[in-house]
């Protein structure tokens, strides 16, 4: 489980610089705007990149892997 939350929170380090560069230039586009503003679209990319880990992964398969526990029935990945 944690090998799980670690893979997702290094695989999600791309999307979330994306996600900081689009902010930036966001508010390098728009000029120069009020605290609340460059406060607000800050706010947003931290909320977003803080979700990455626990949303679907944006650039793979779309795959999500199960976590299969000892005994179960669940067959694991390459397993027939």
């Amino acid at each position: 489980m944690a090998q799980l939350g670690a893979e997702r929170v290094l695989n999600s380090i791309p999307e979330g610089l994306l996600i900081a560069a689009f902010a930036w230039l966001v508010l390098r586009v728009v000029g120069r705007q009020s605290a609340g503003t460059r406060f607000a679209v800050w706010f947003v990319a931290l909320l977003a990149i803080a979700a990455l880990p626990f949303i679907p992964s944006l650039s793979g398969s779309g795959n999500v892997t199960q976590a299969c526990i000892p005994g179960s029935h669940c067959q694991r990945r390459g397993e027939s």
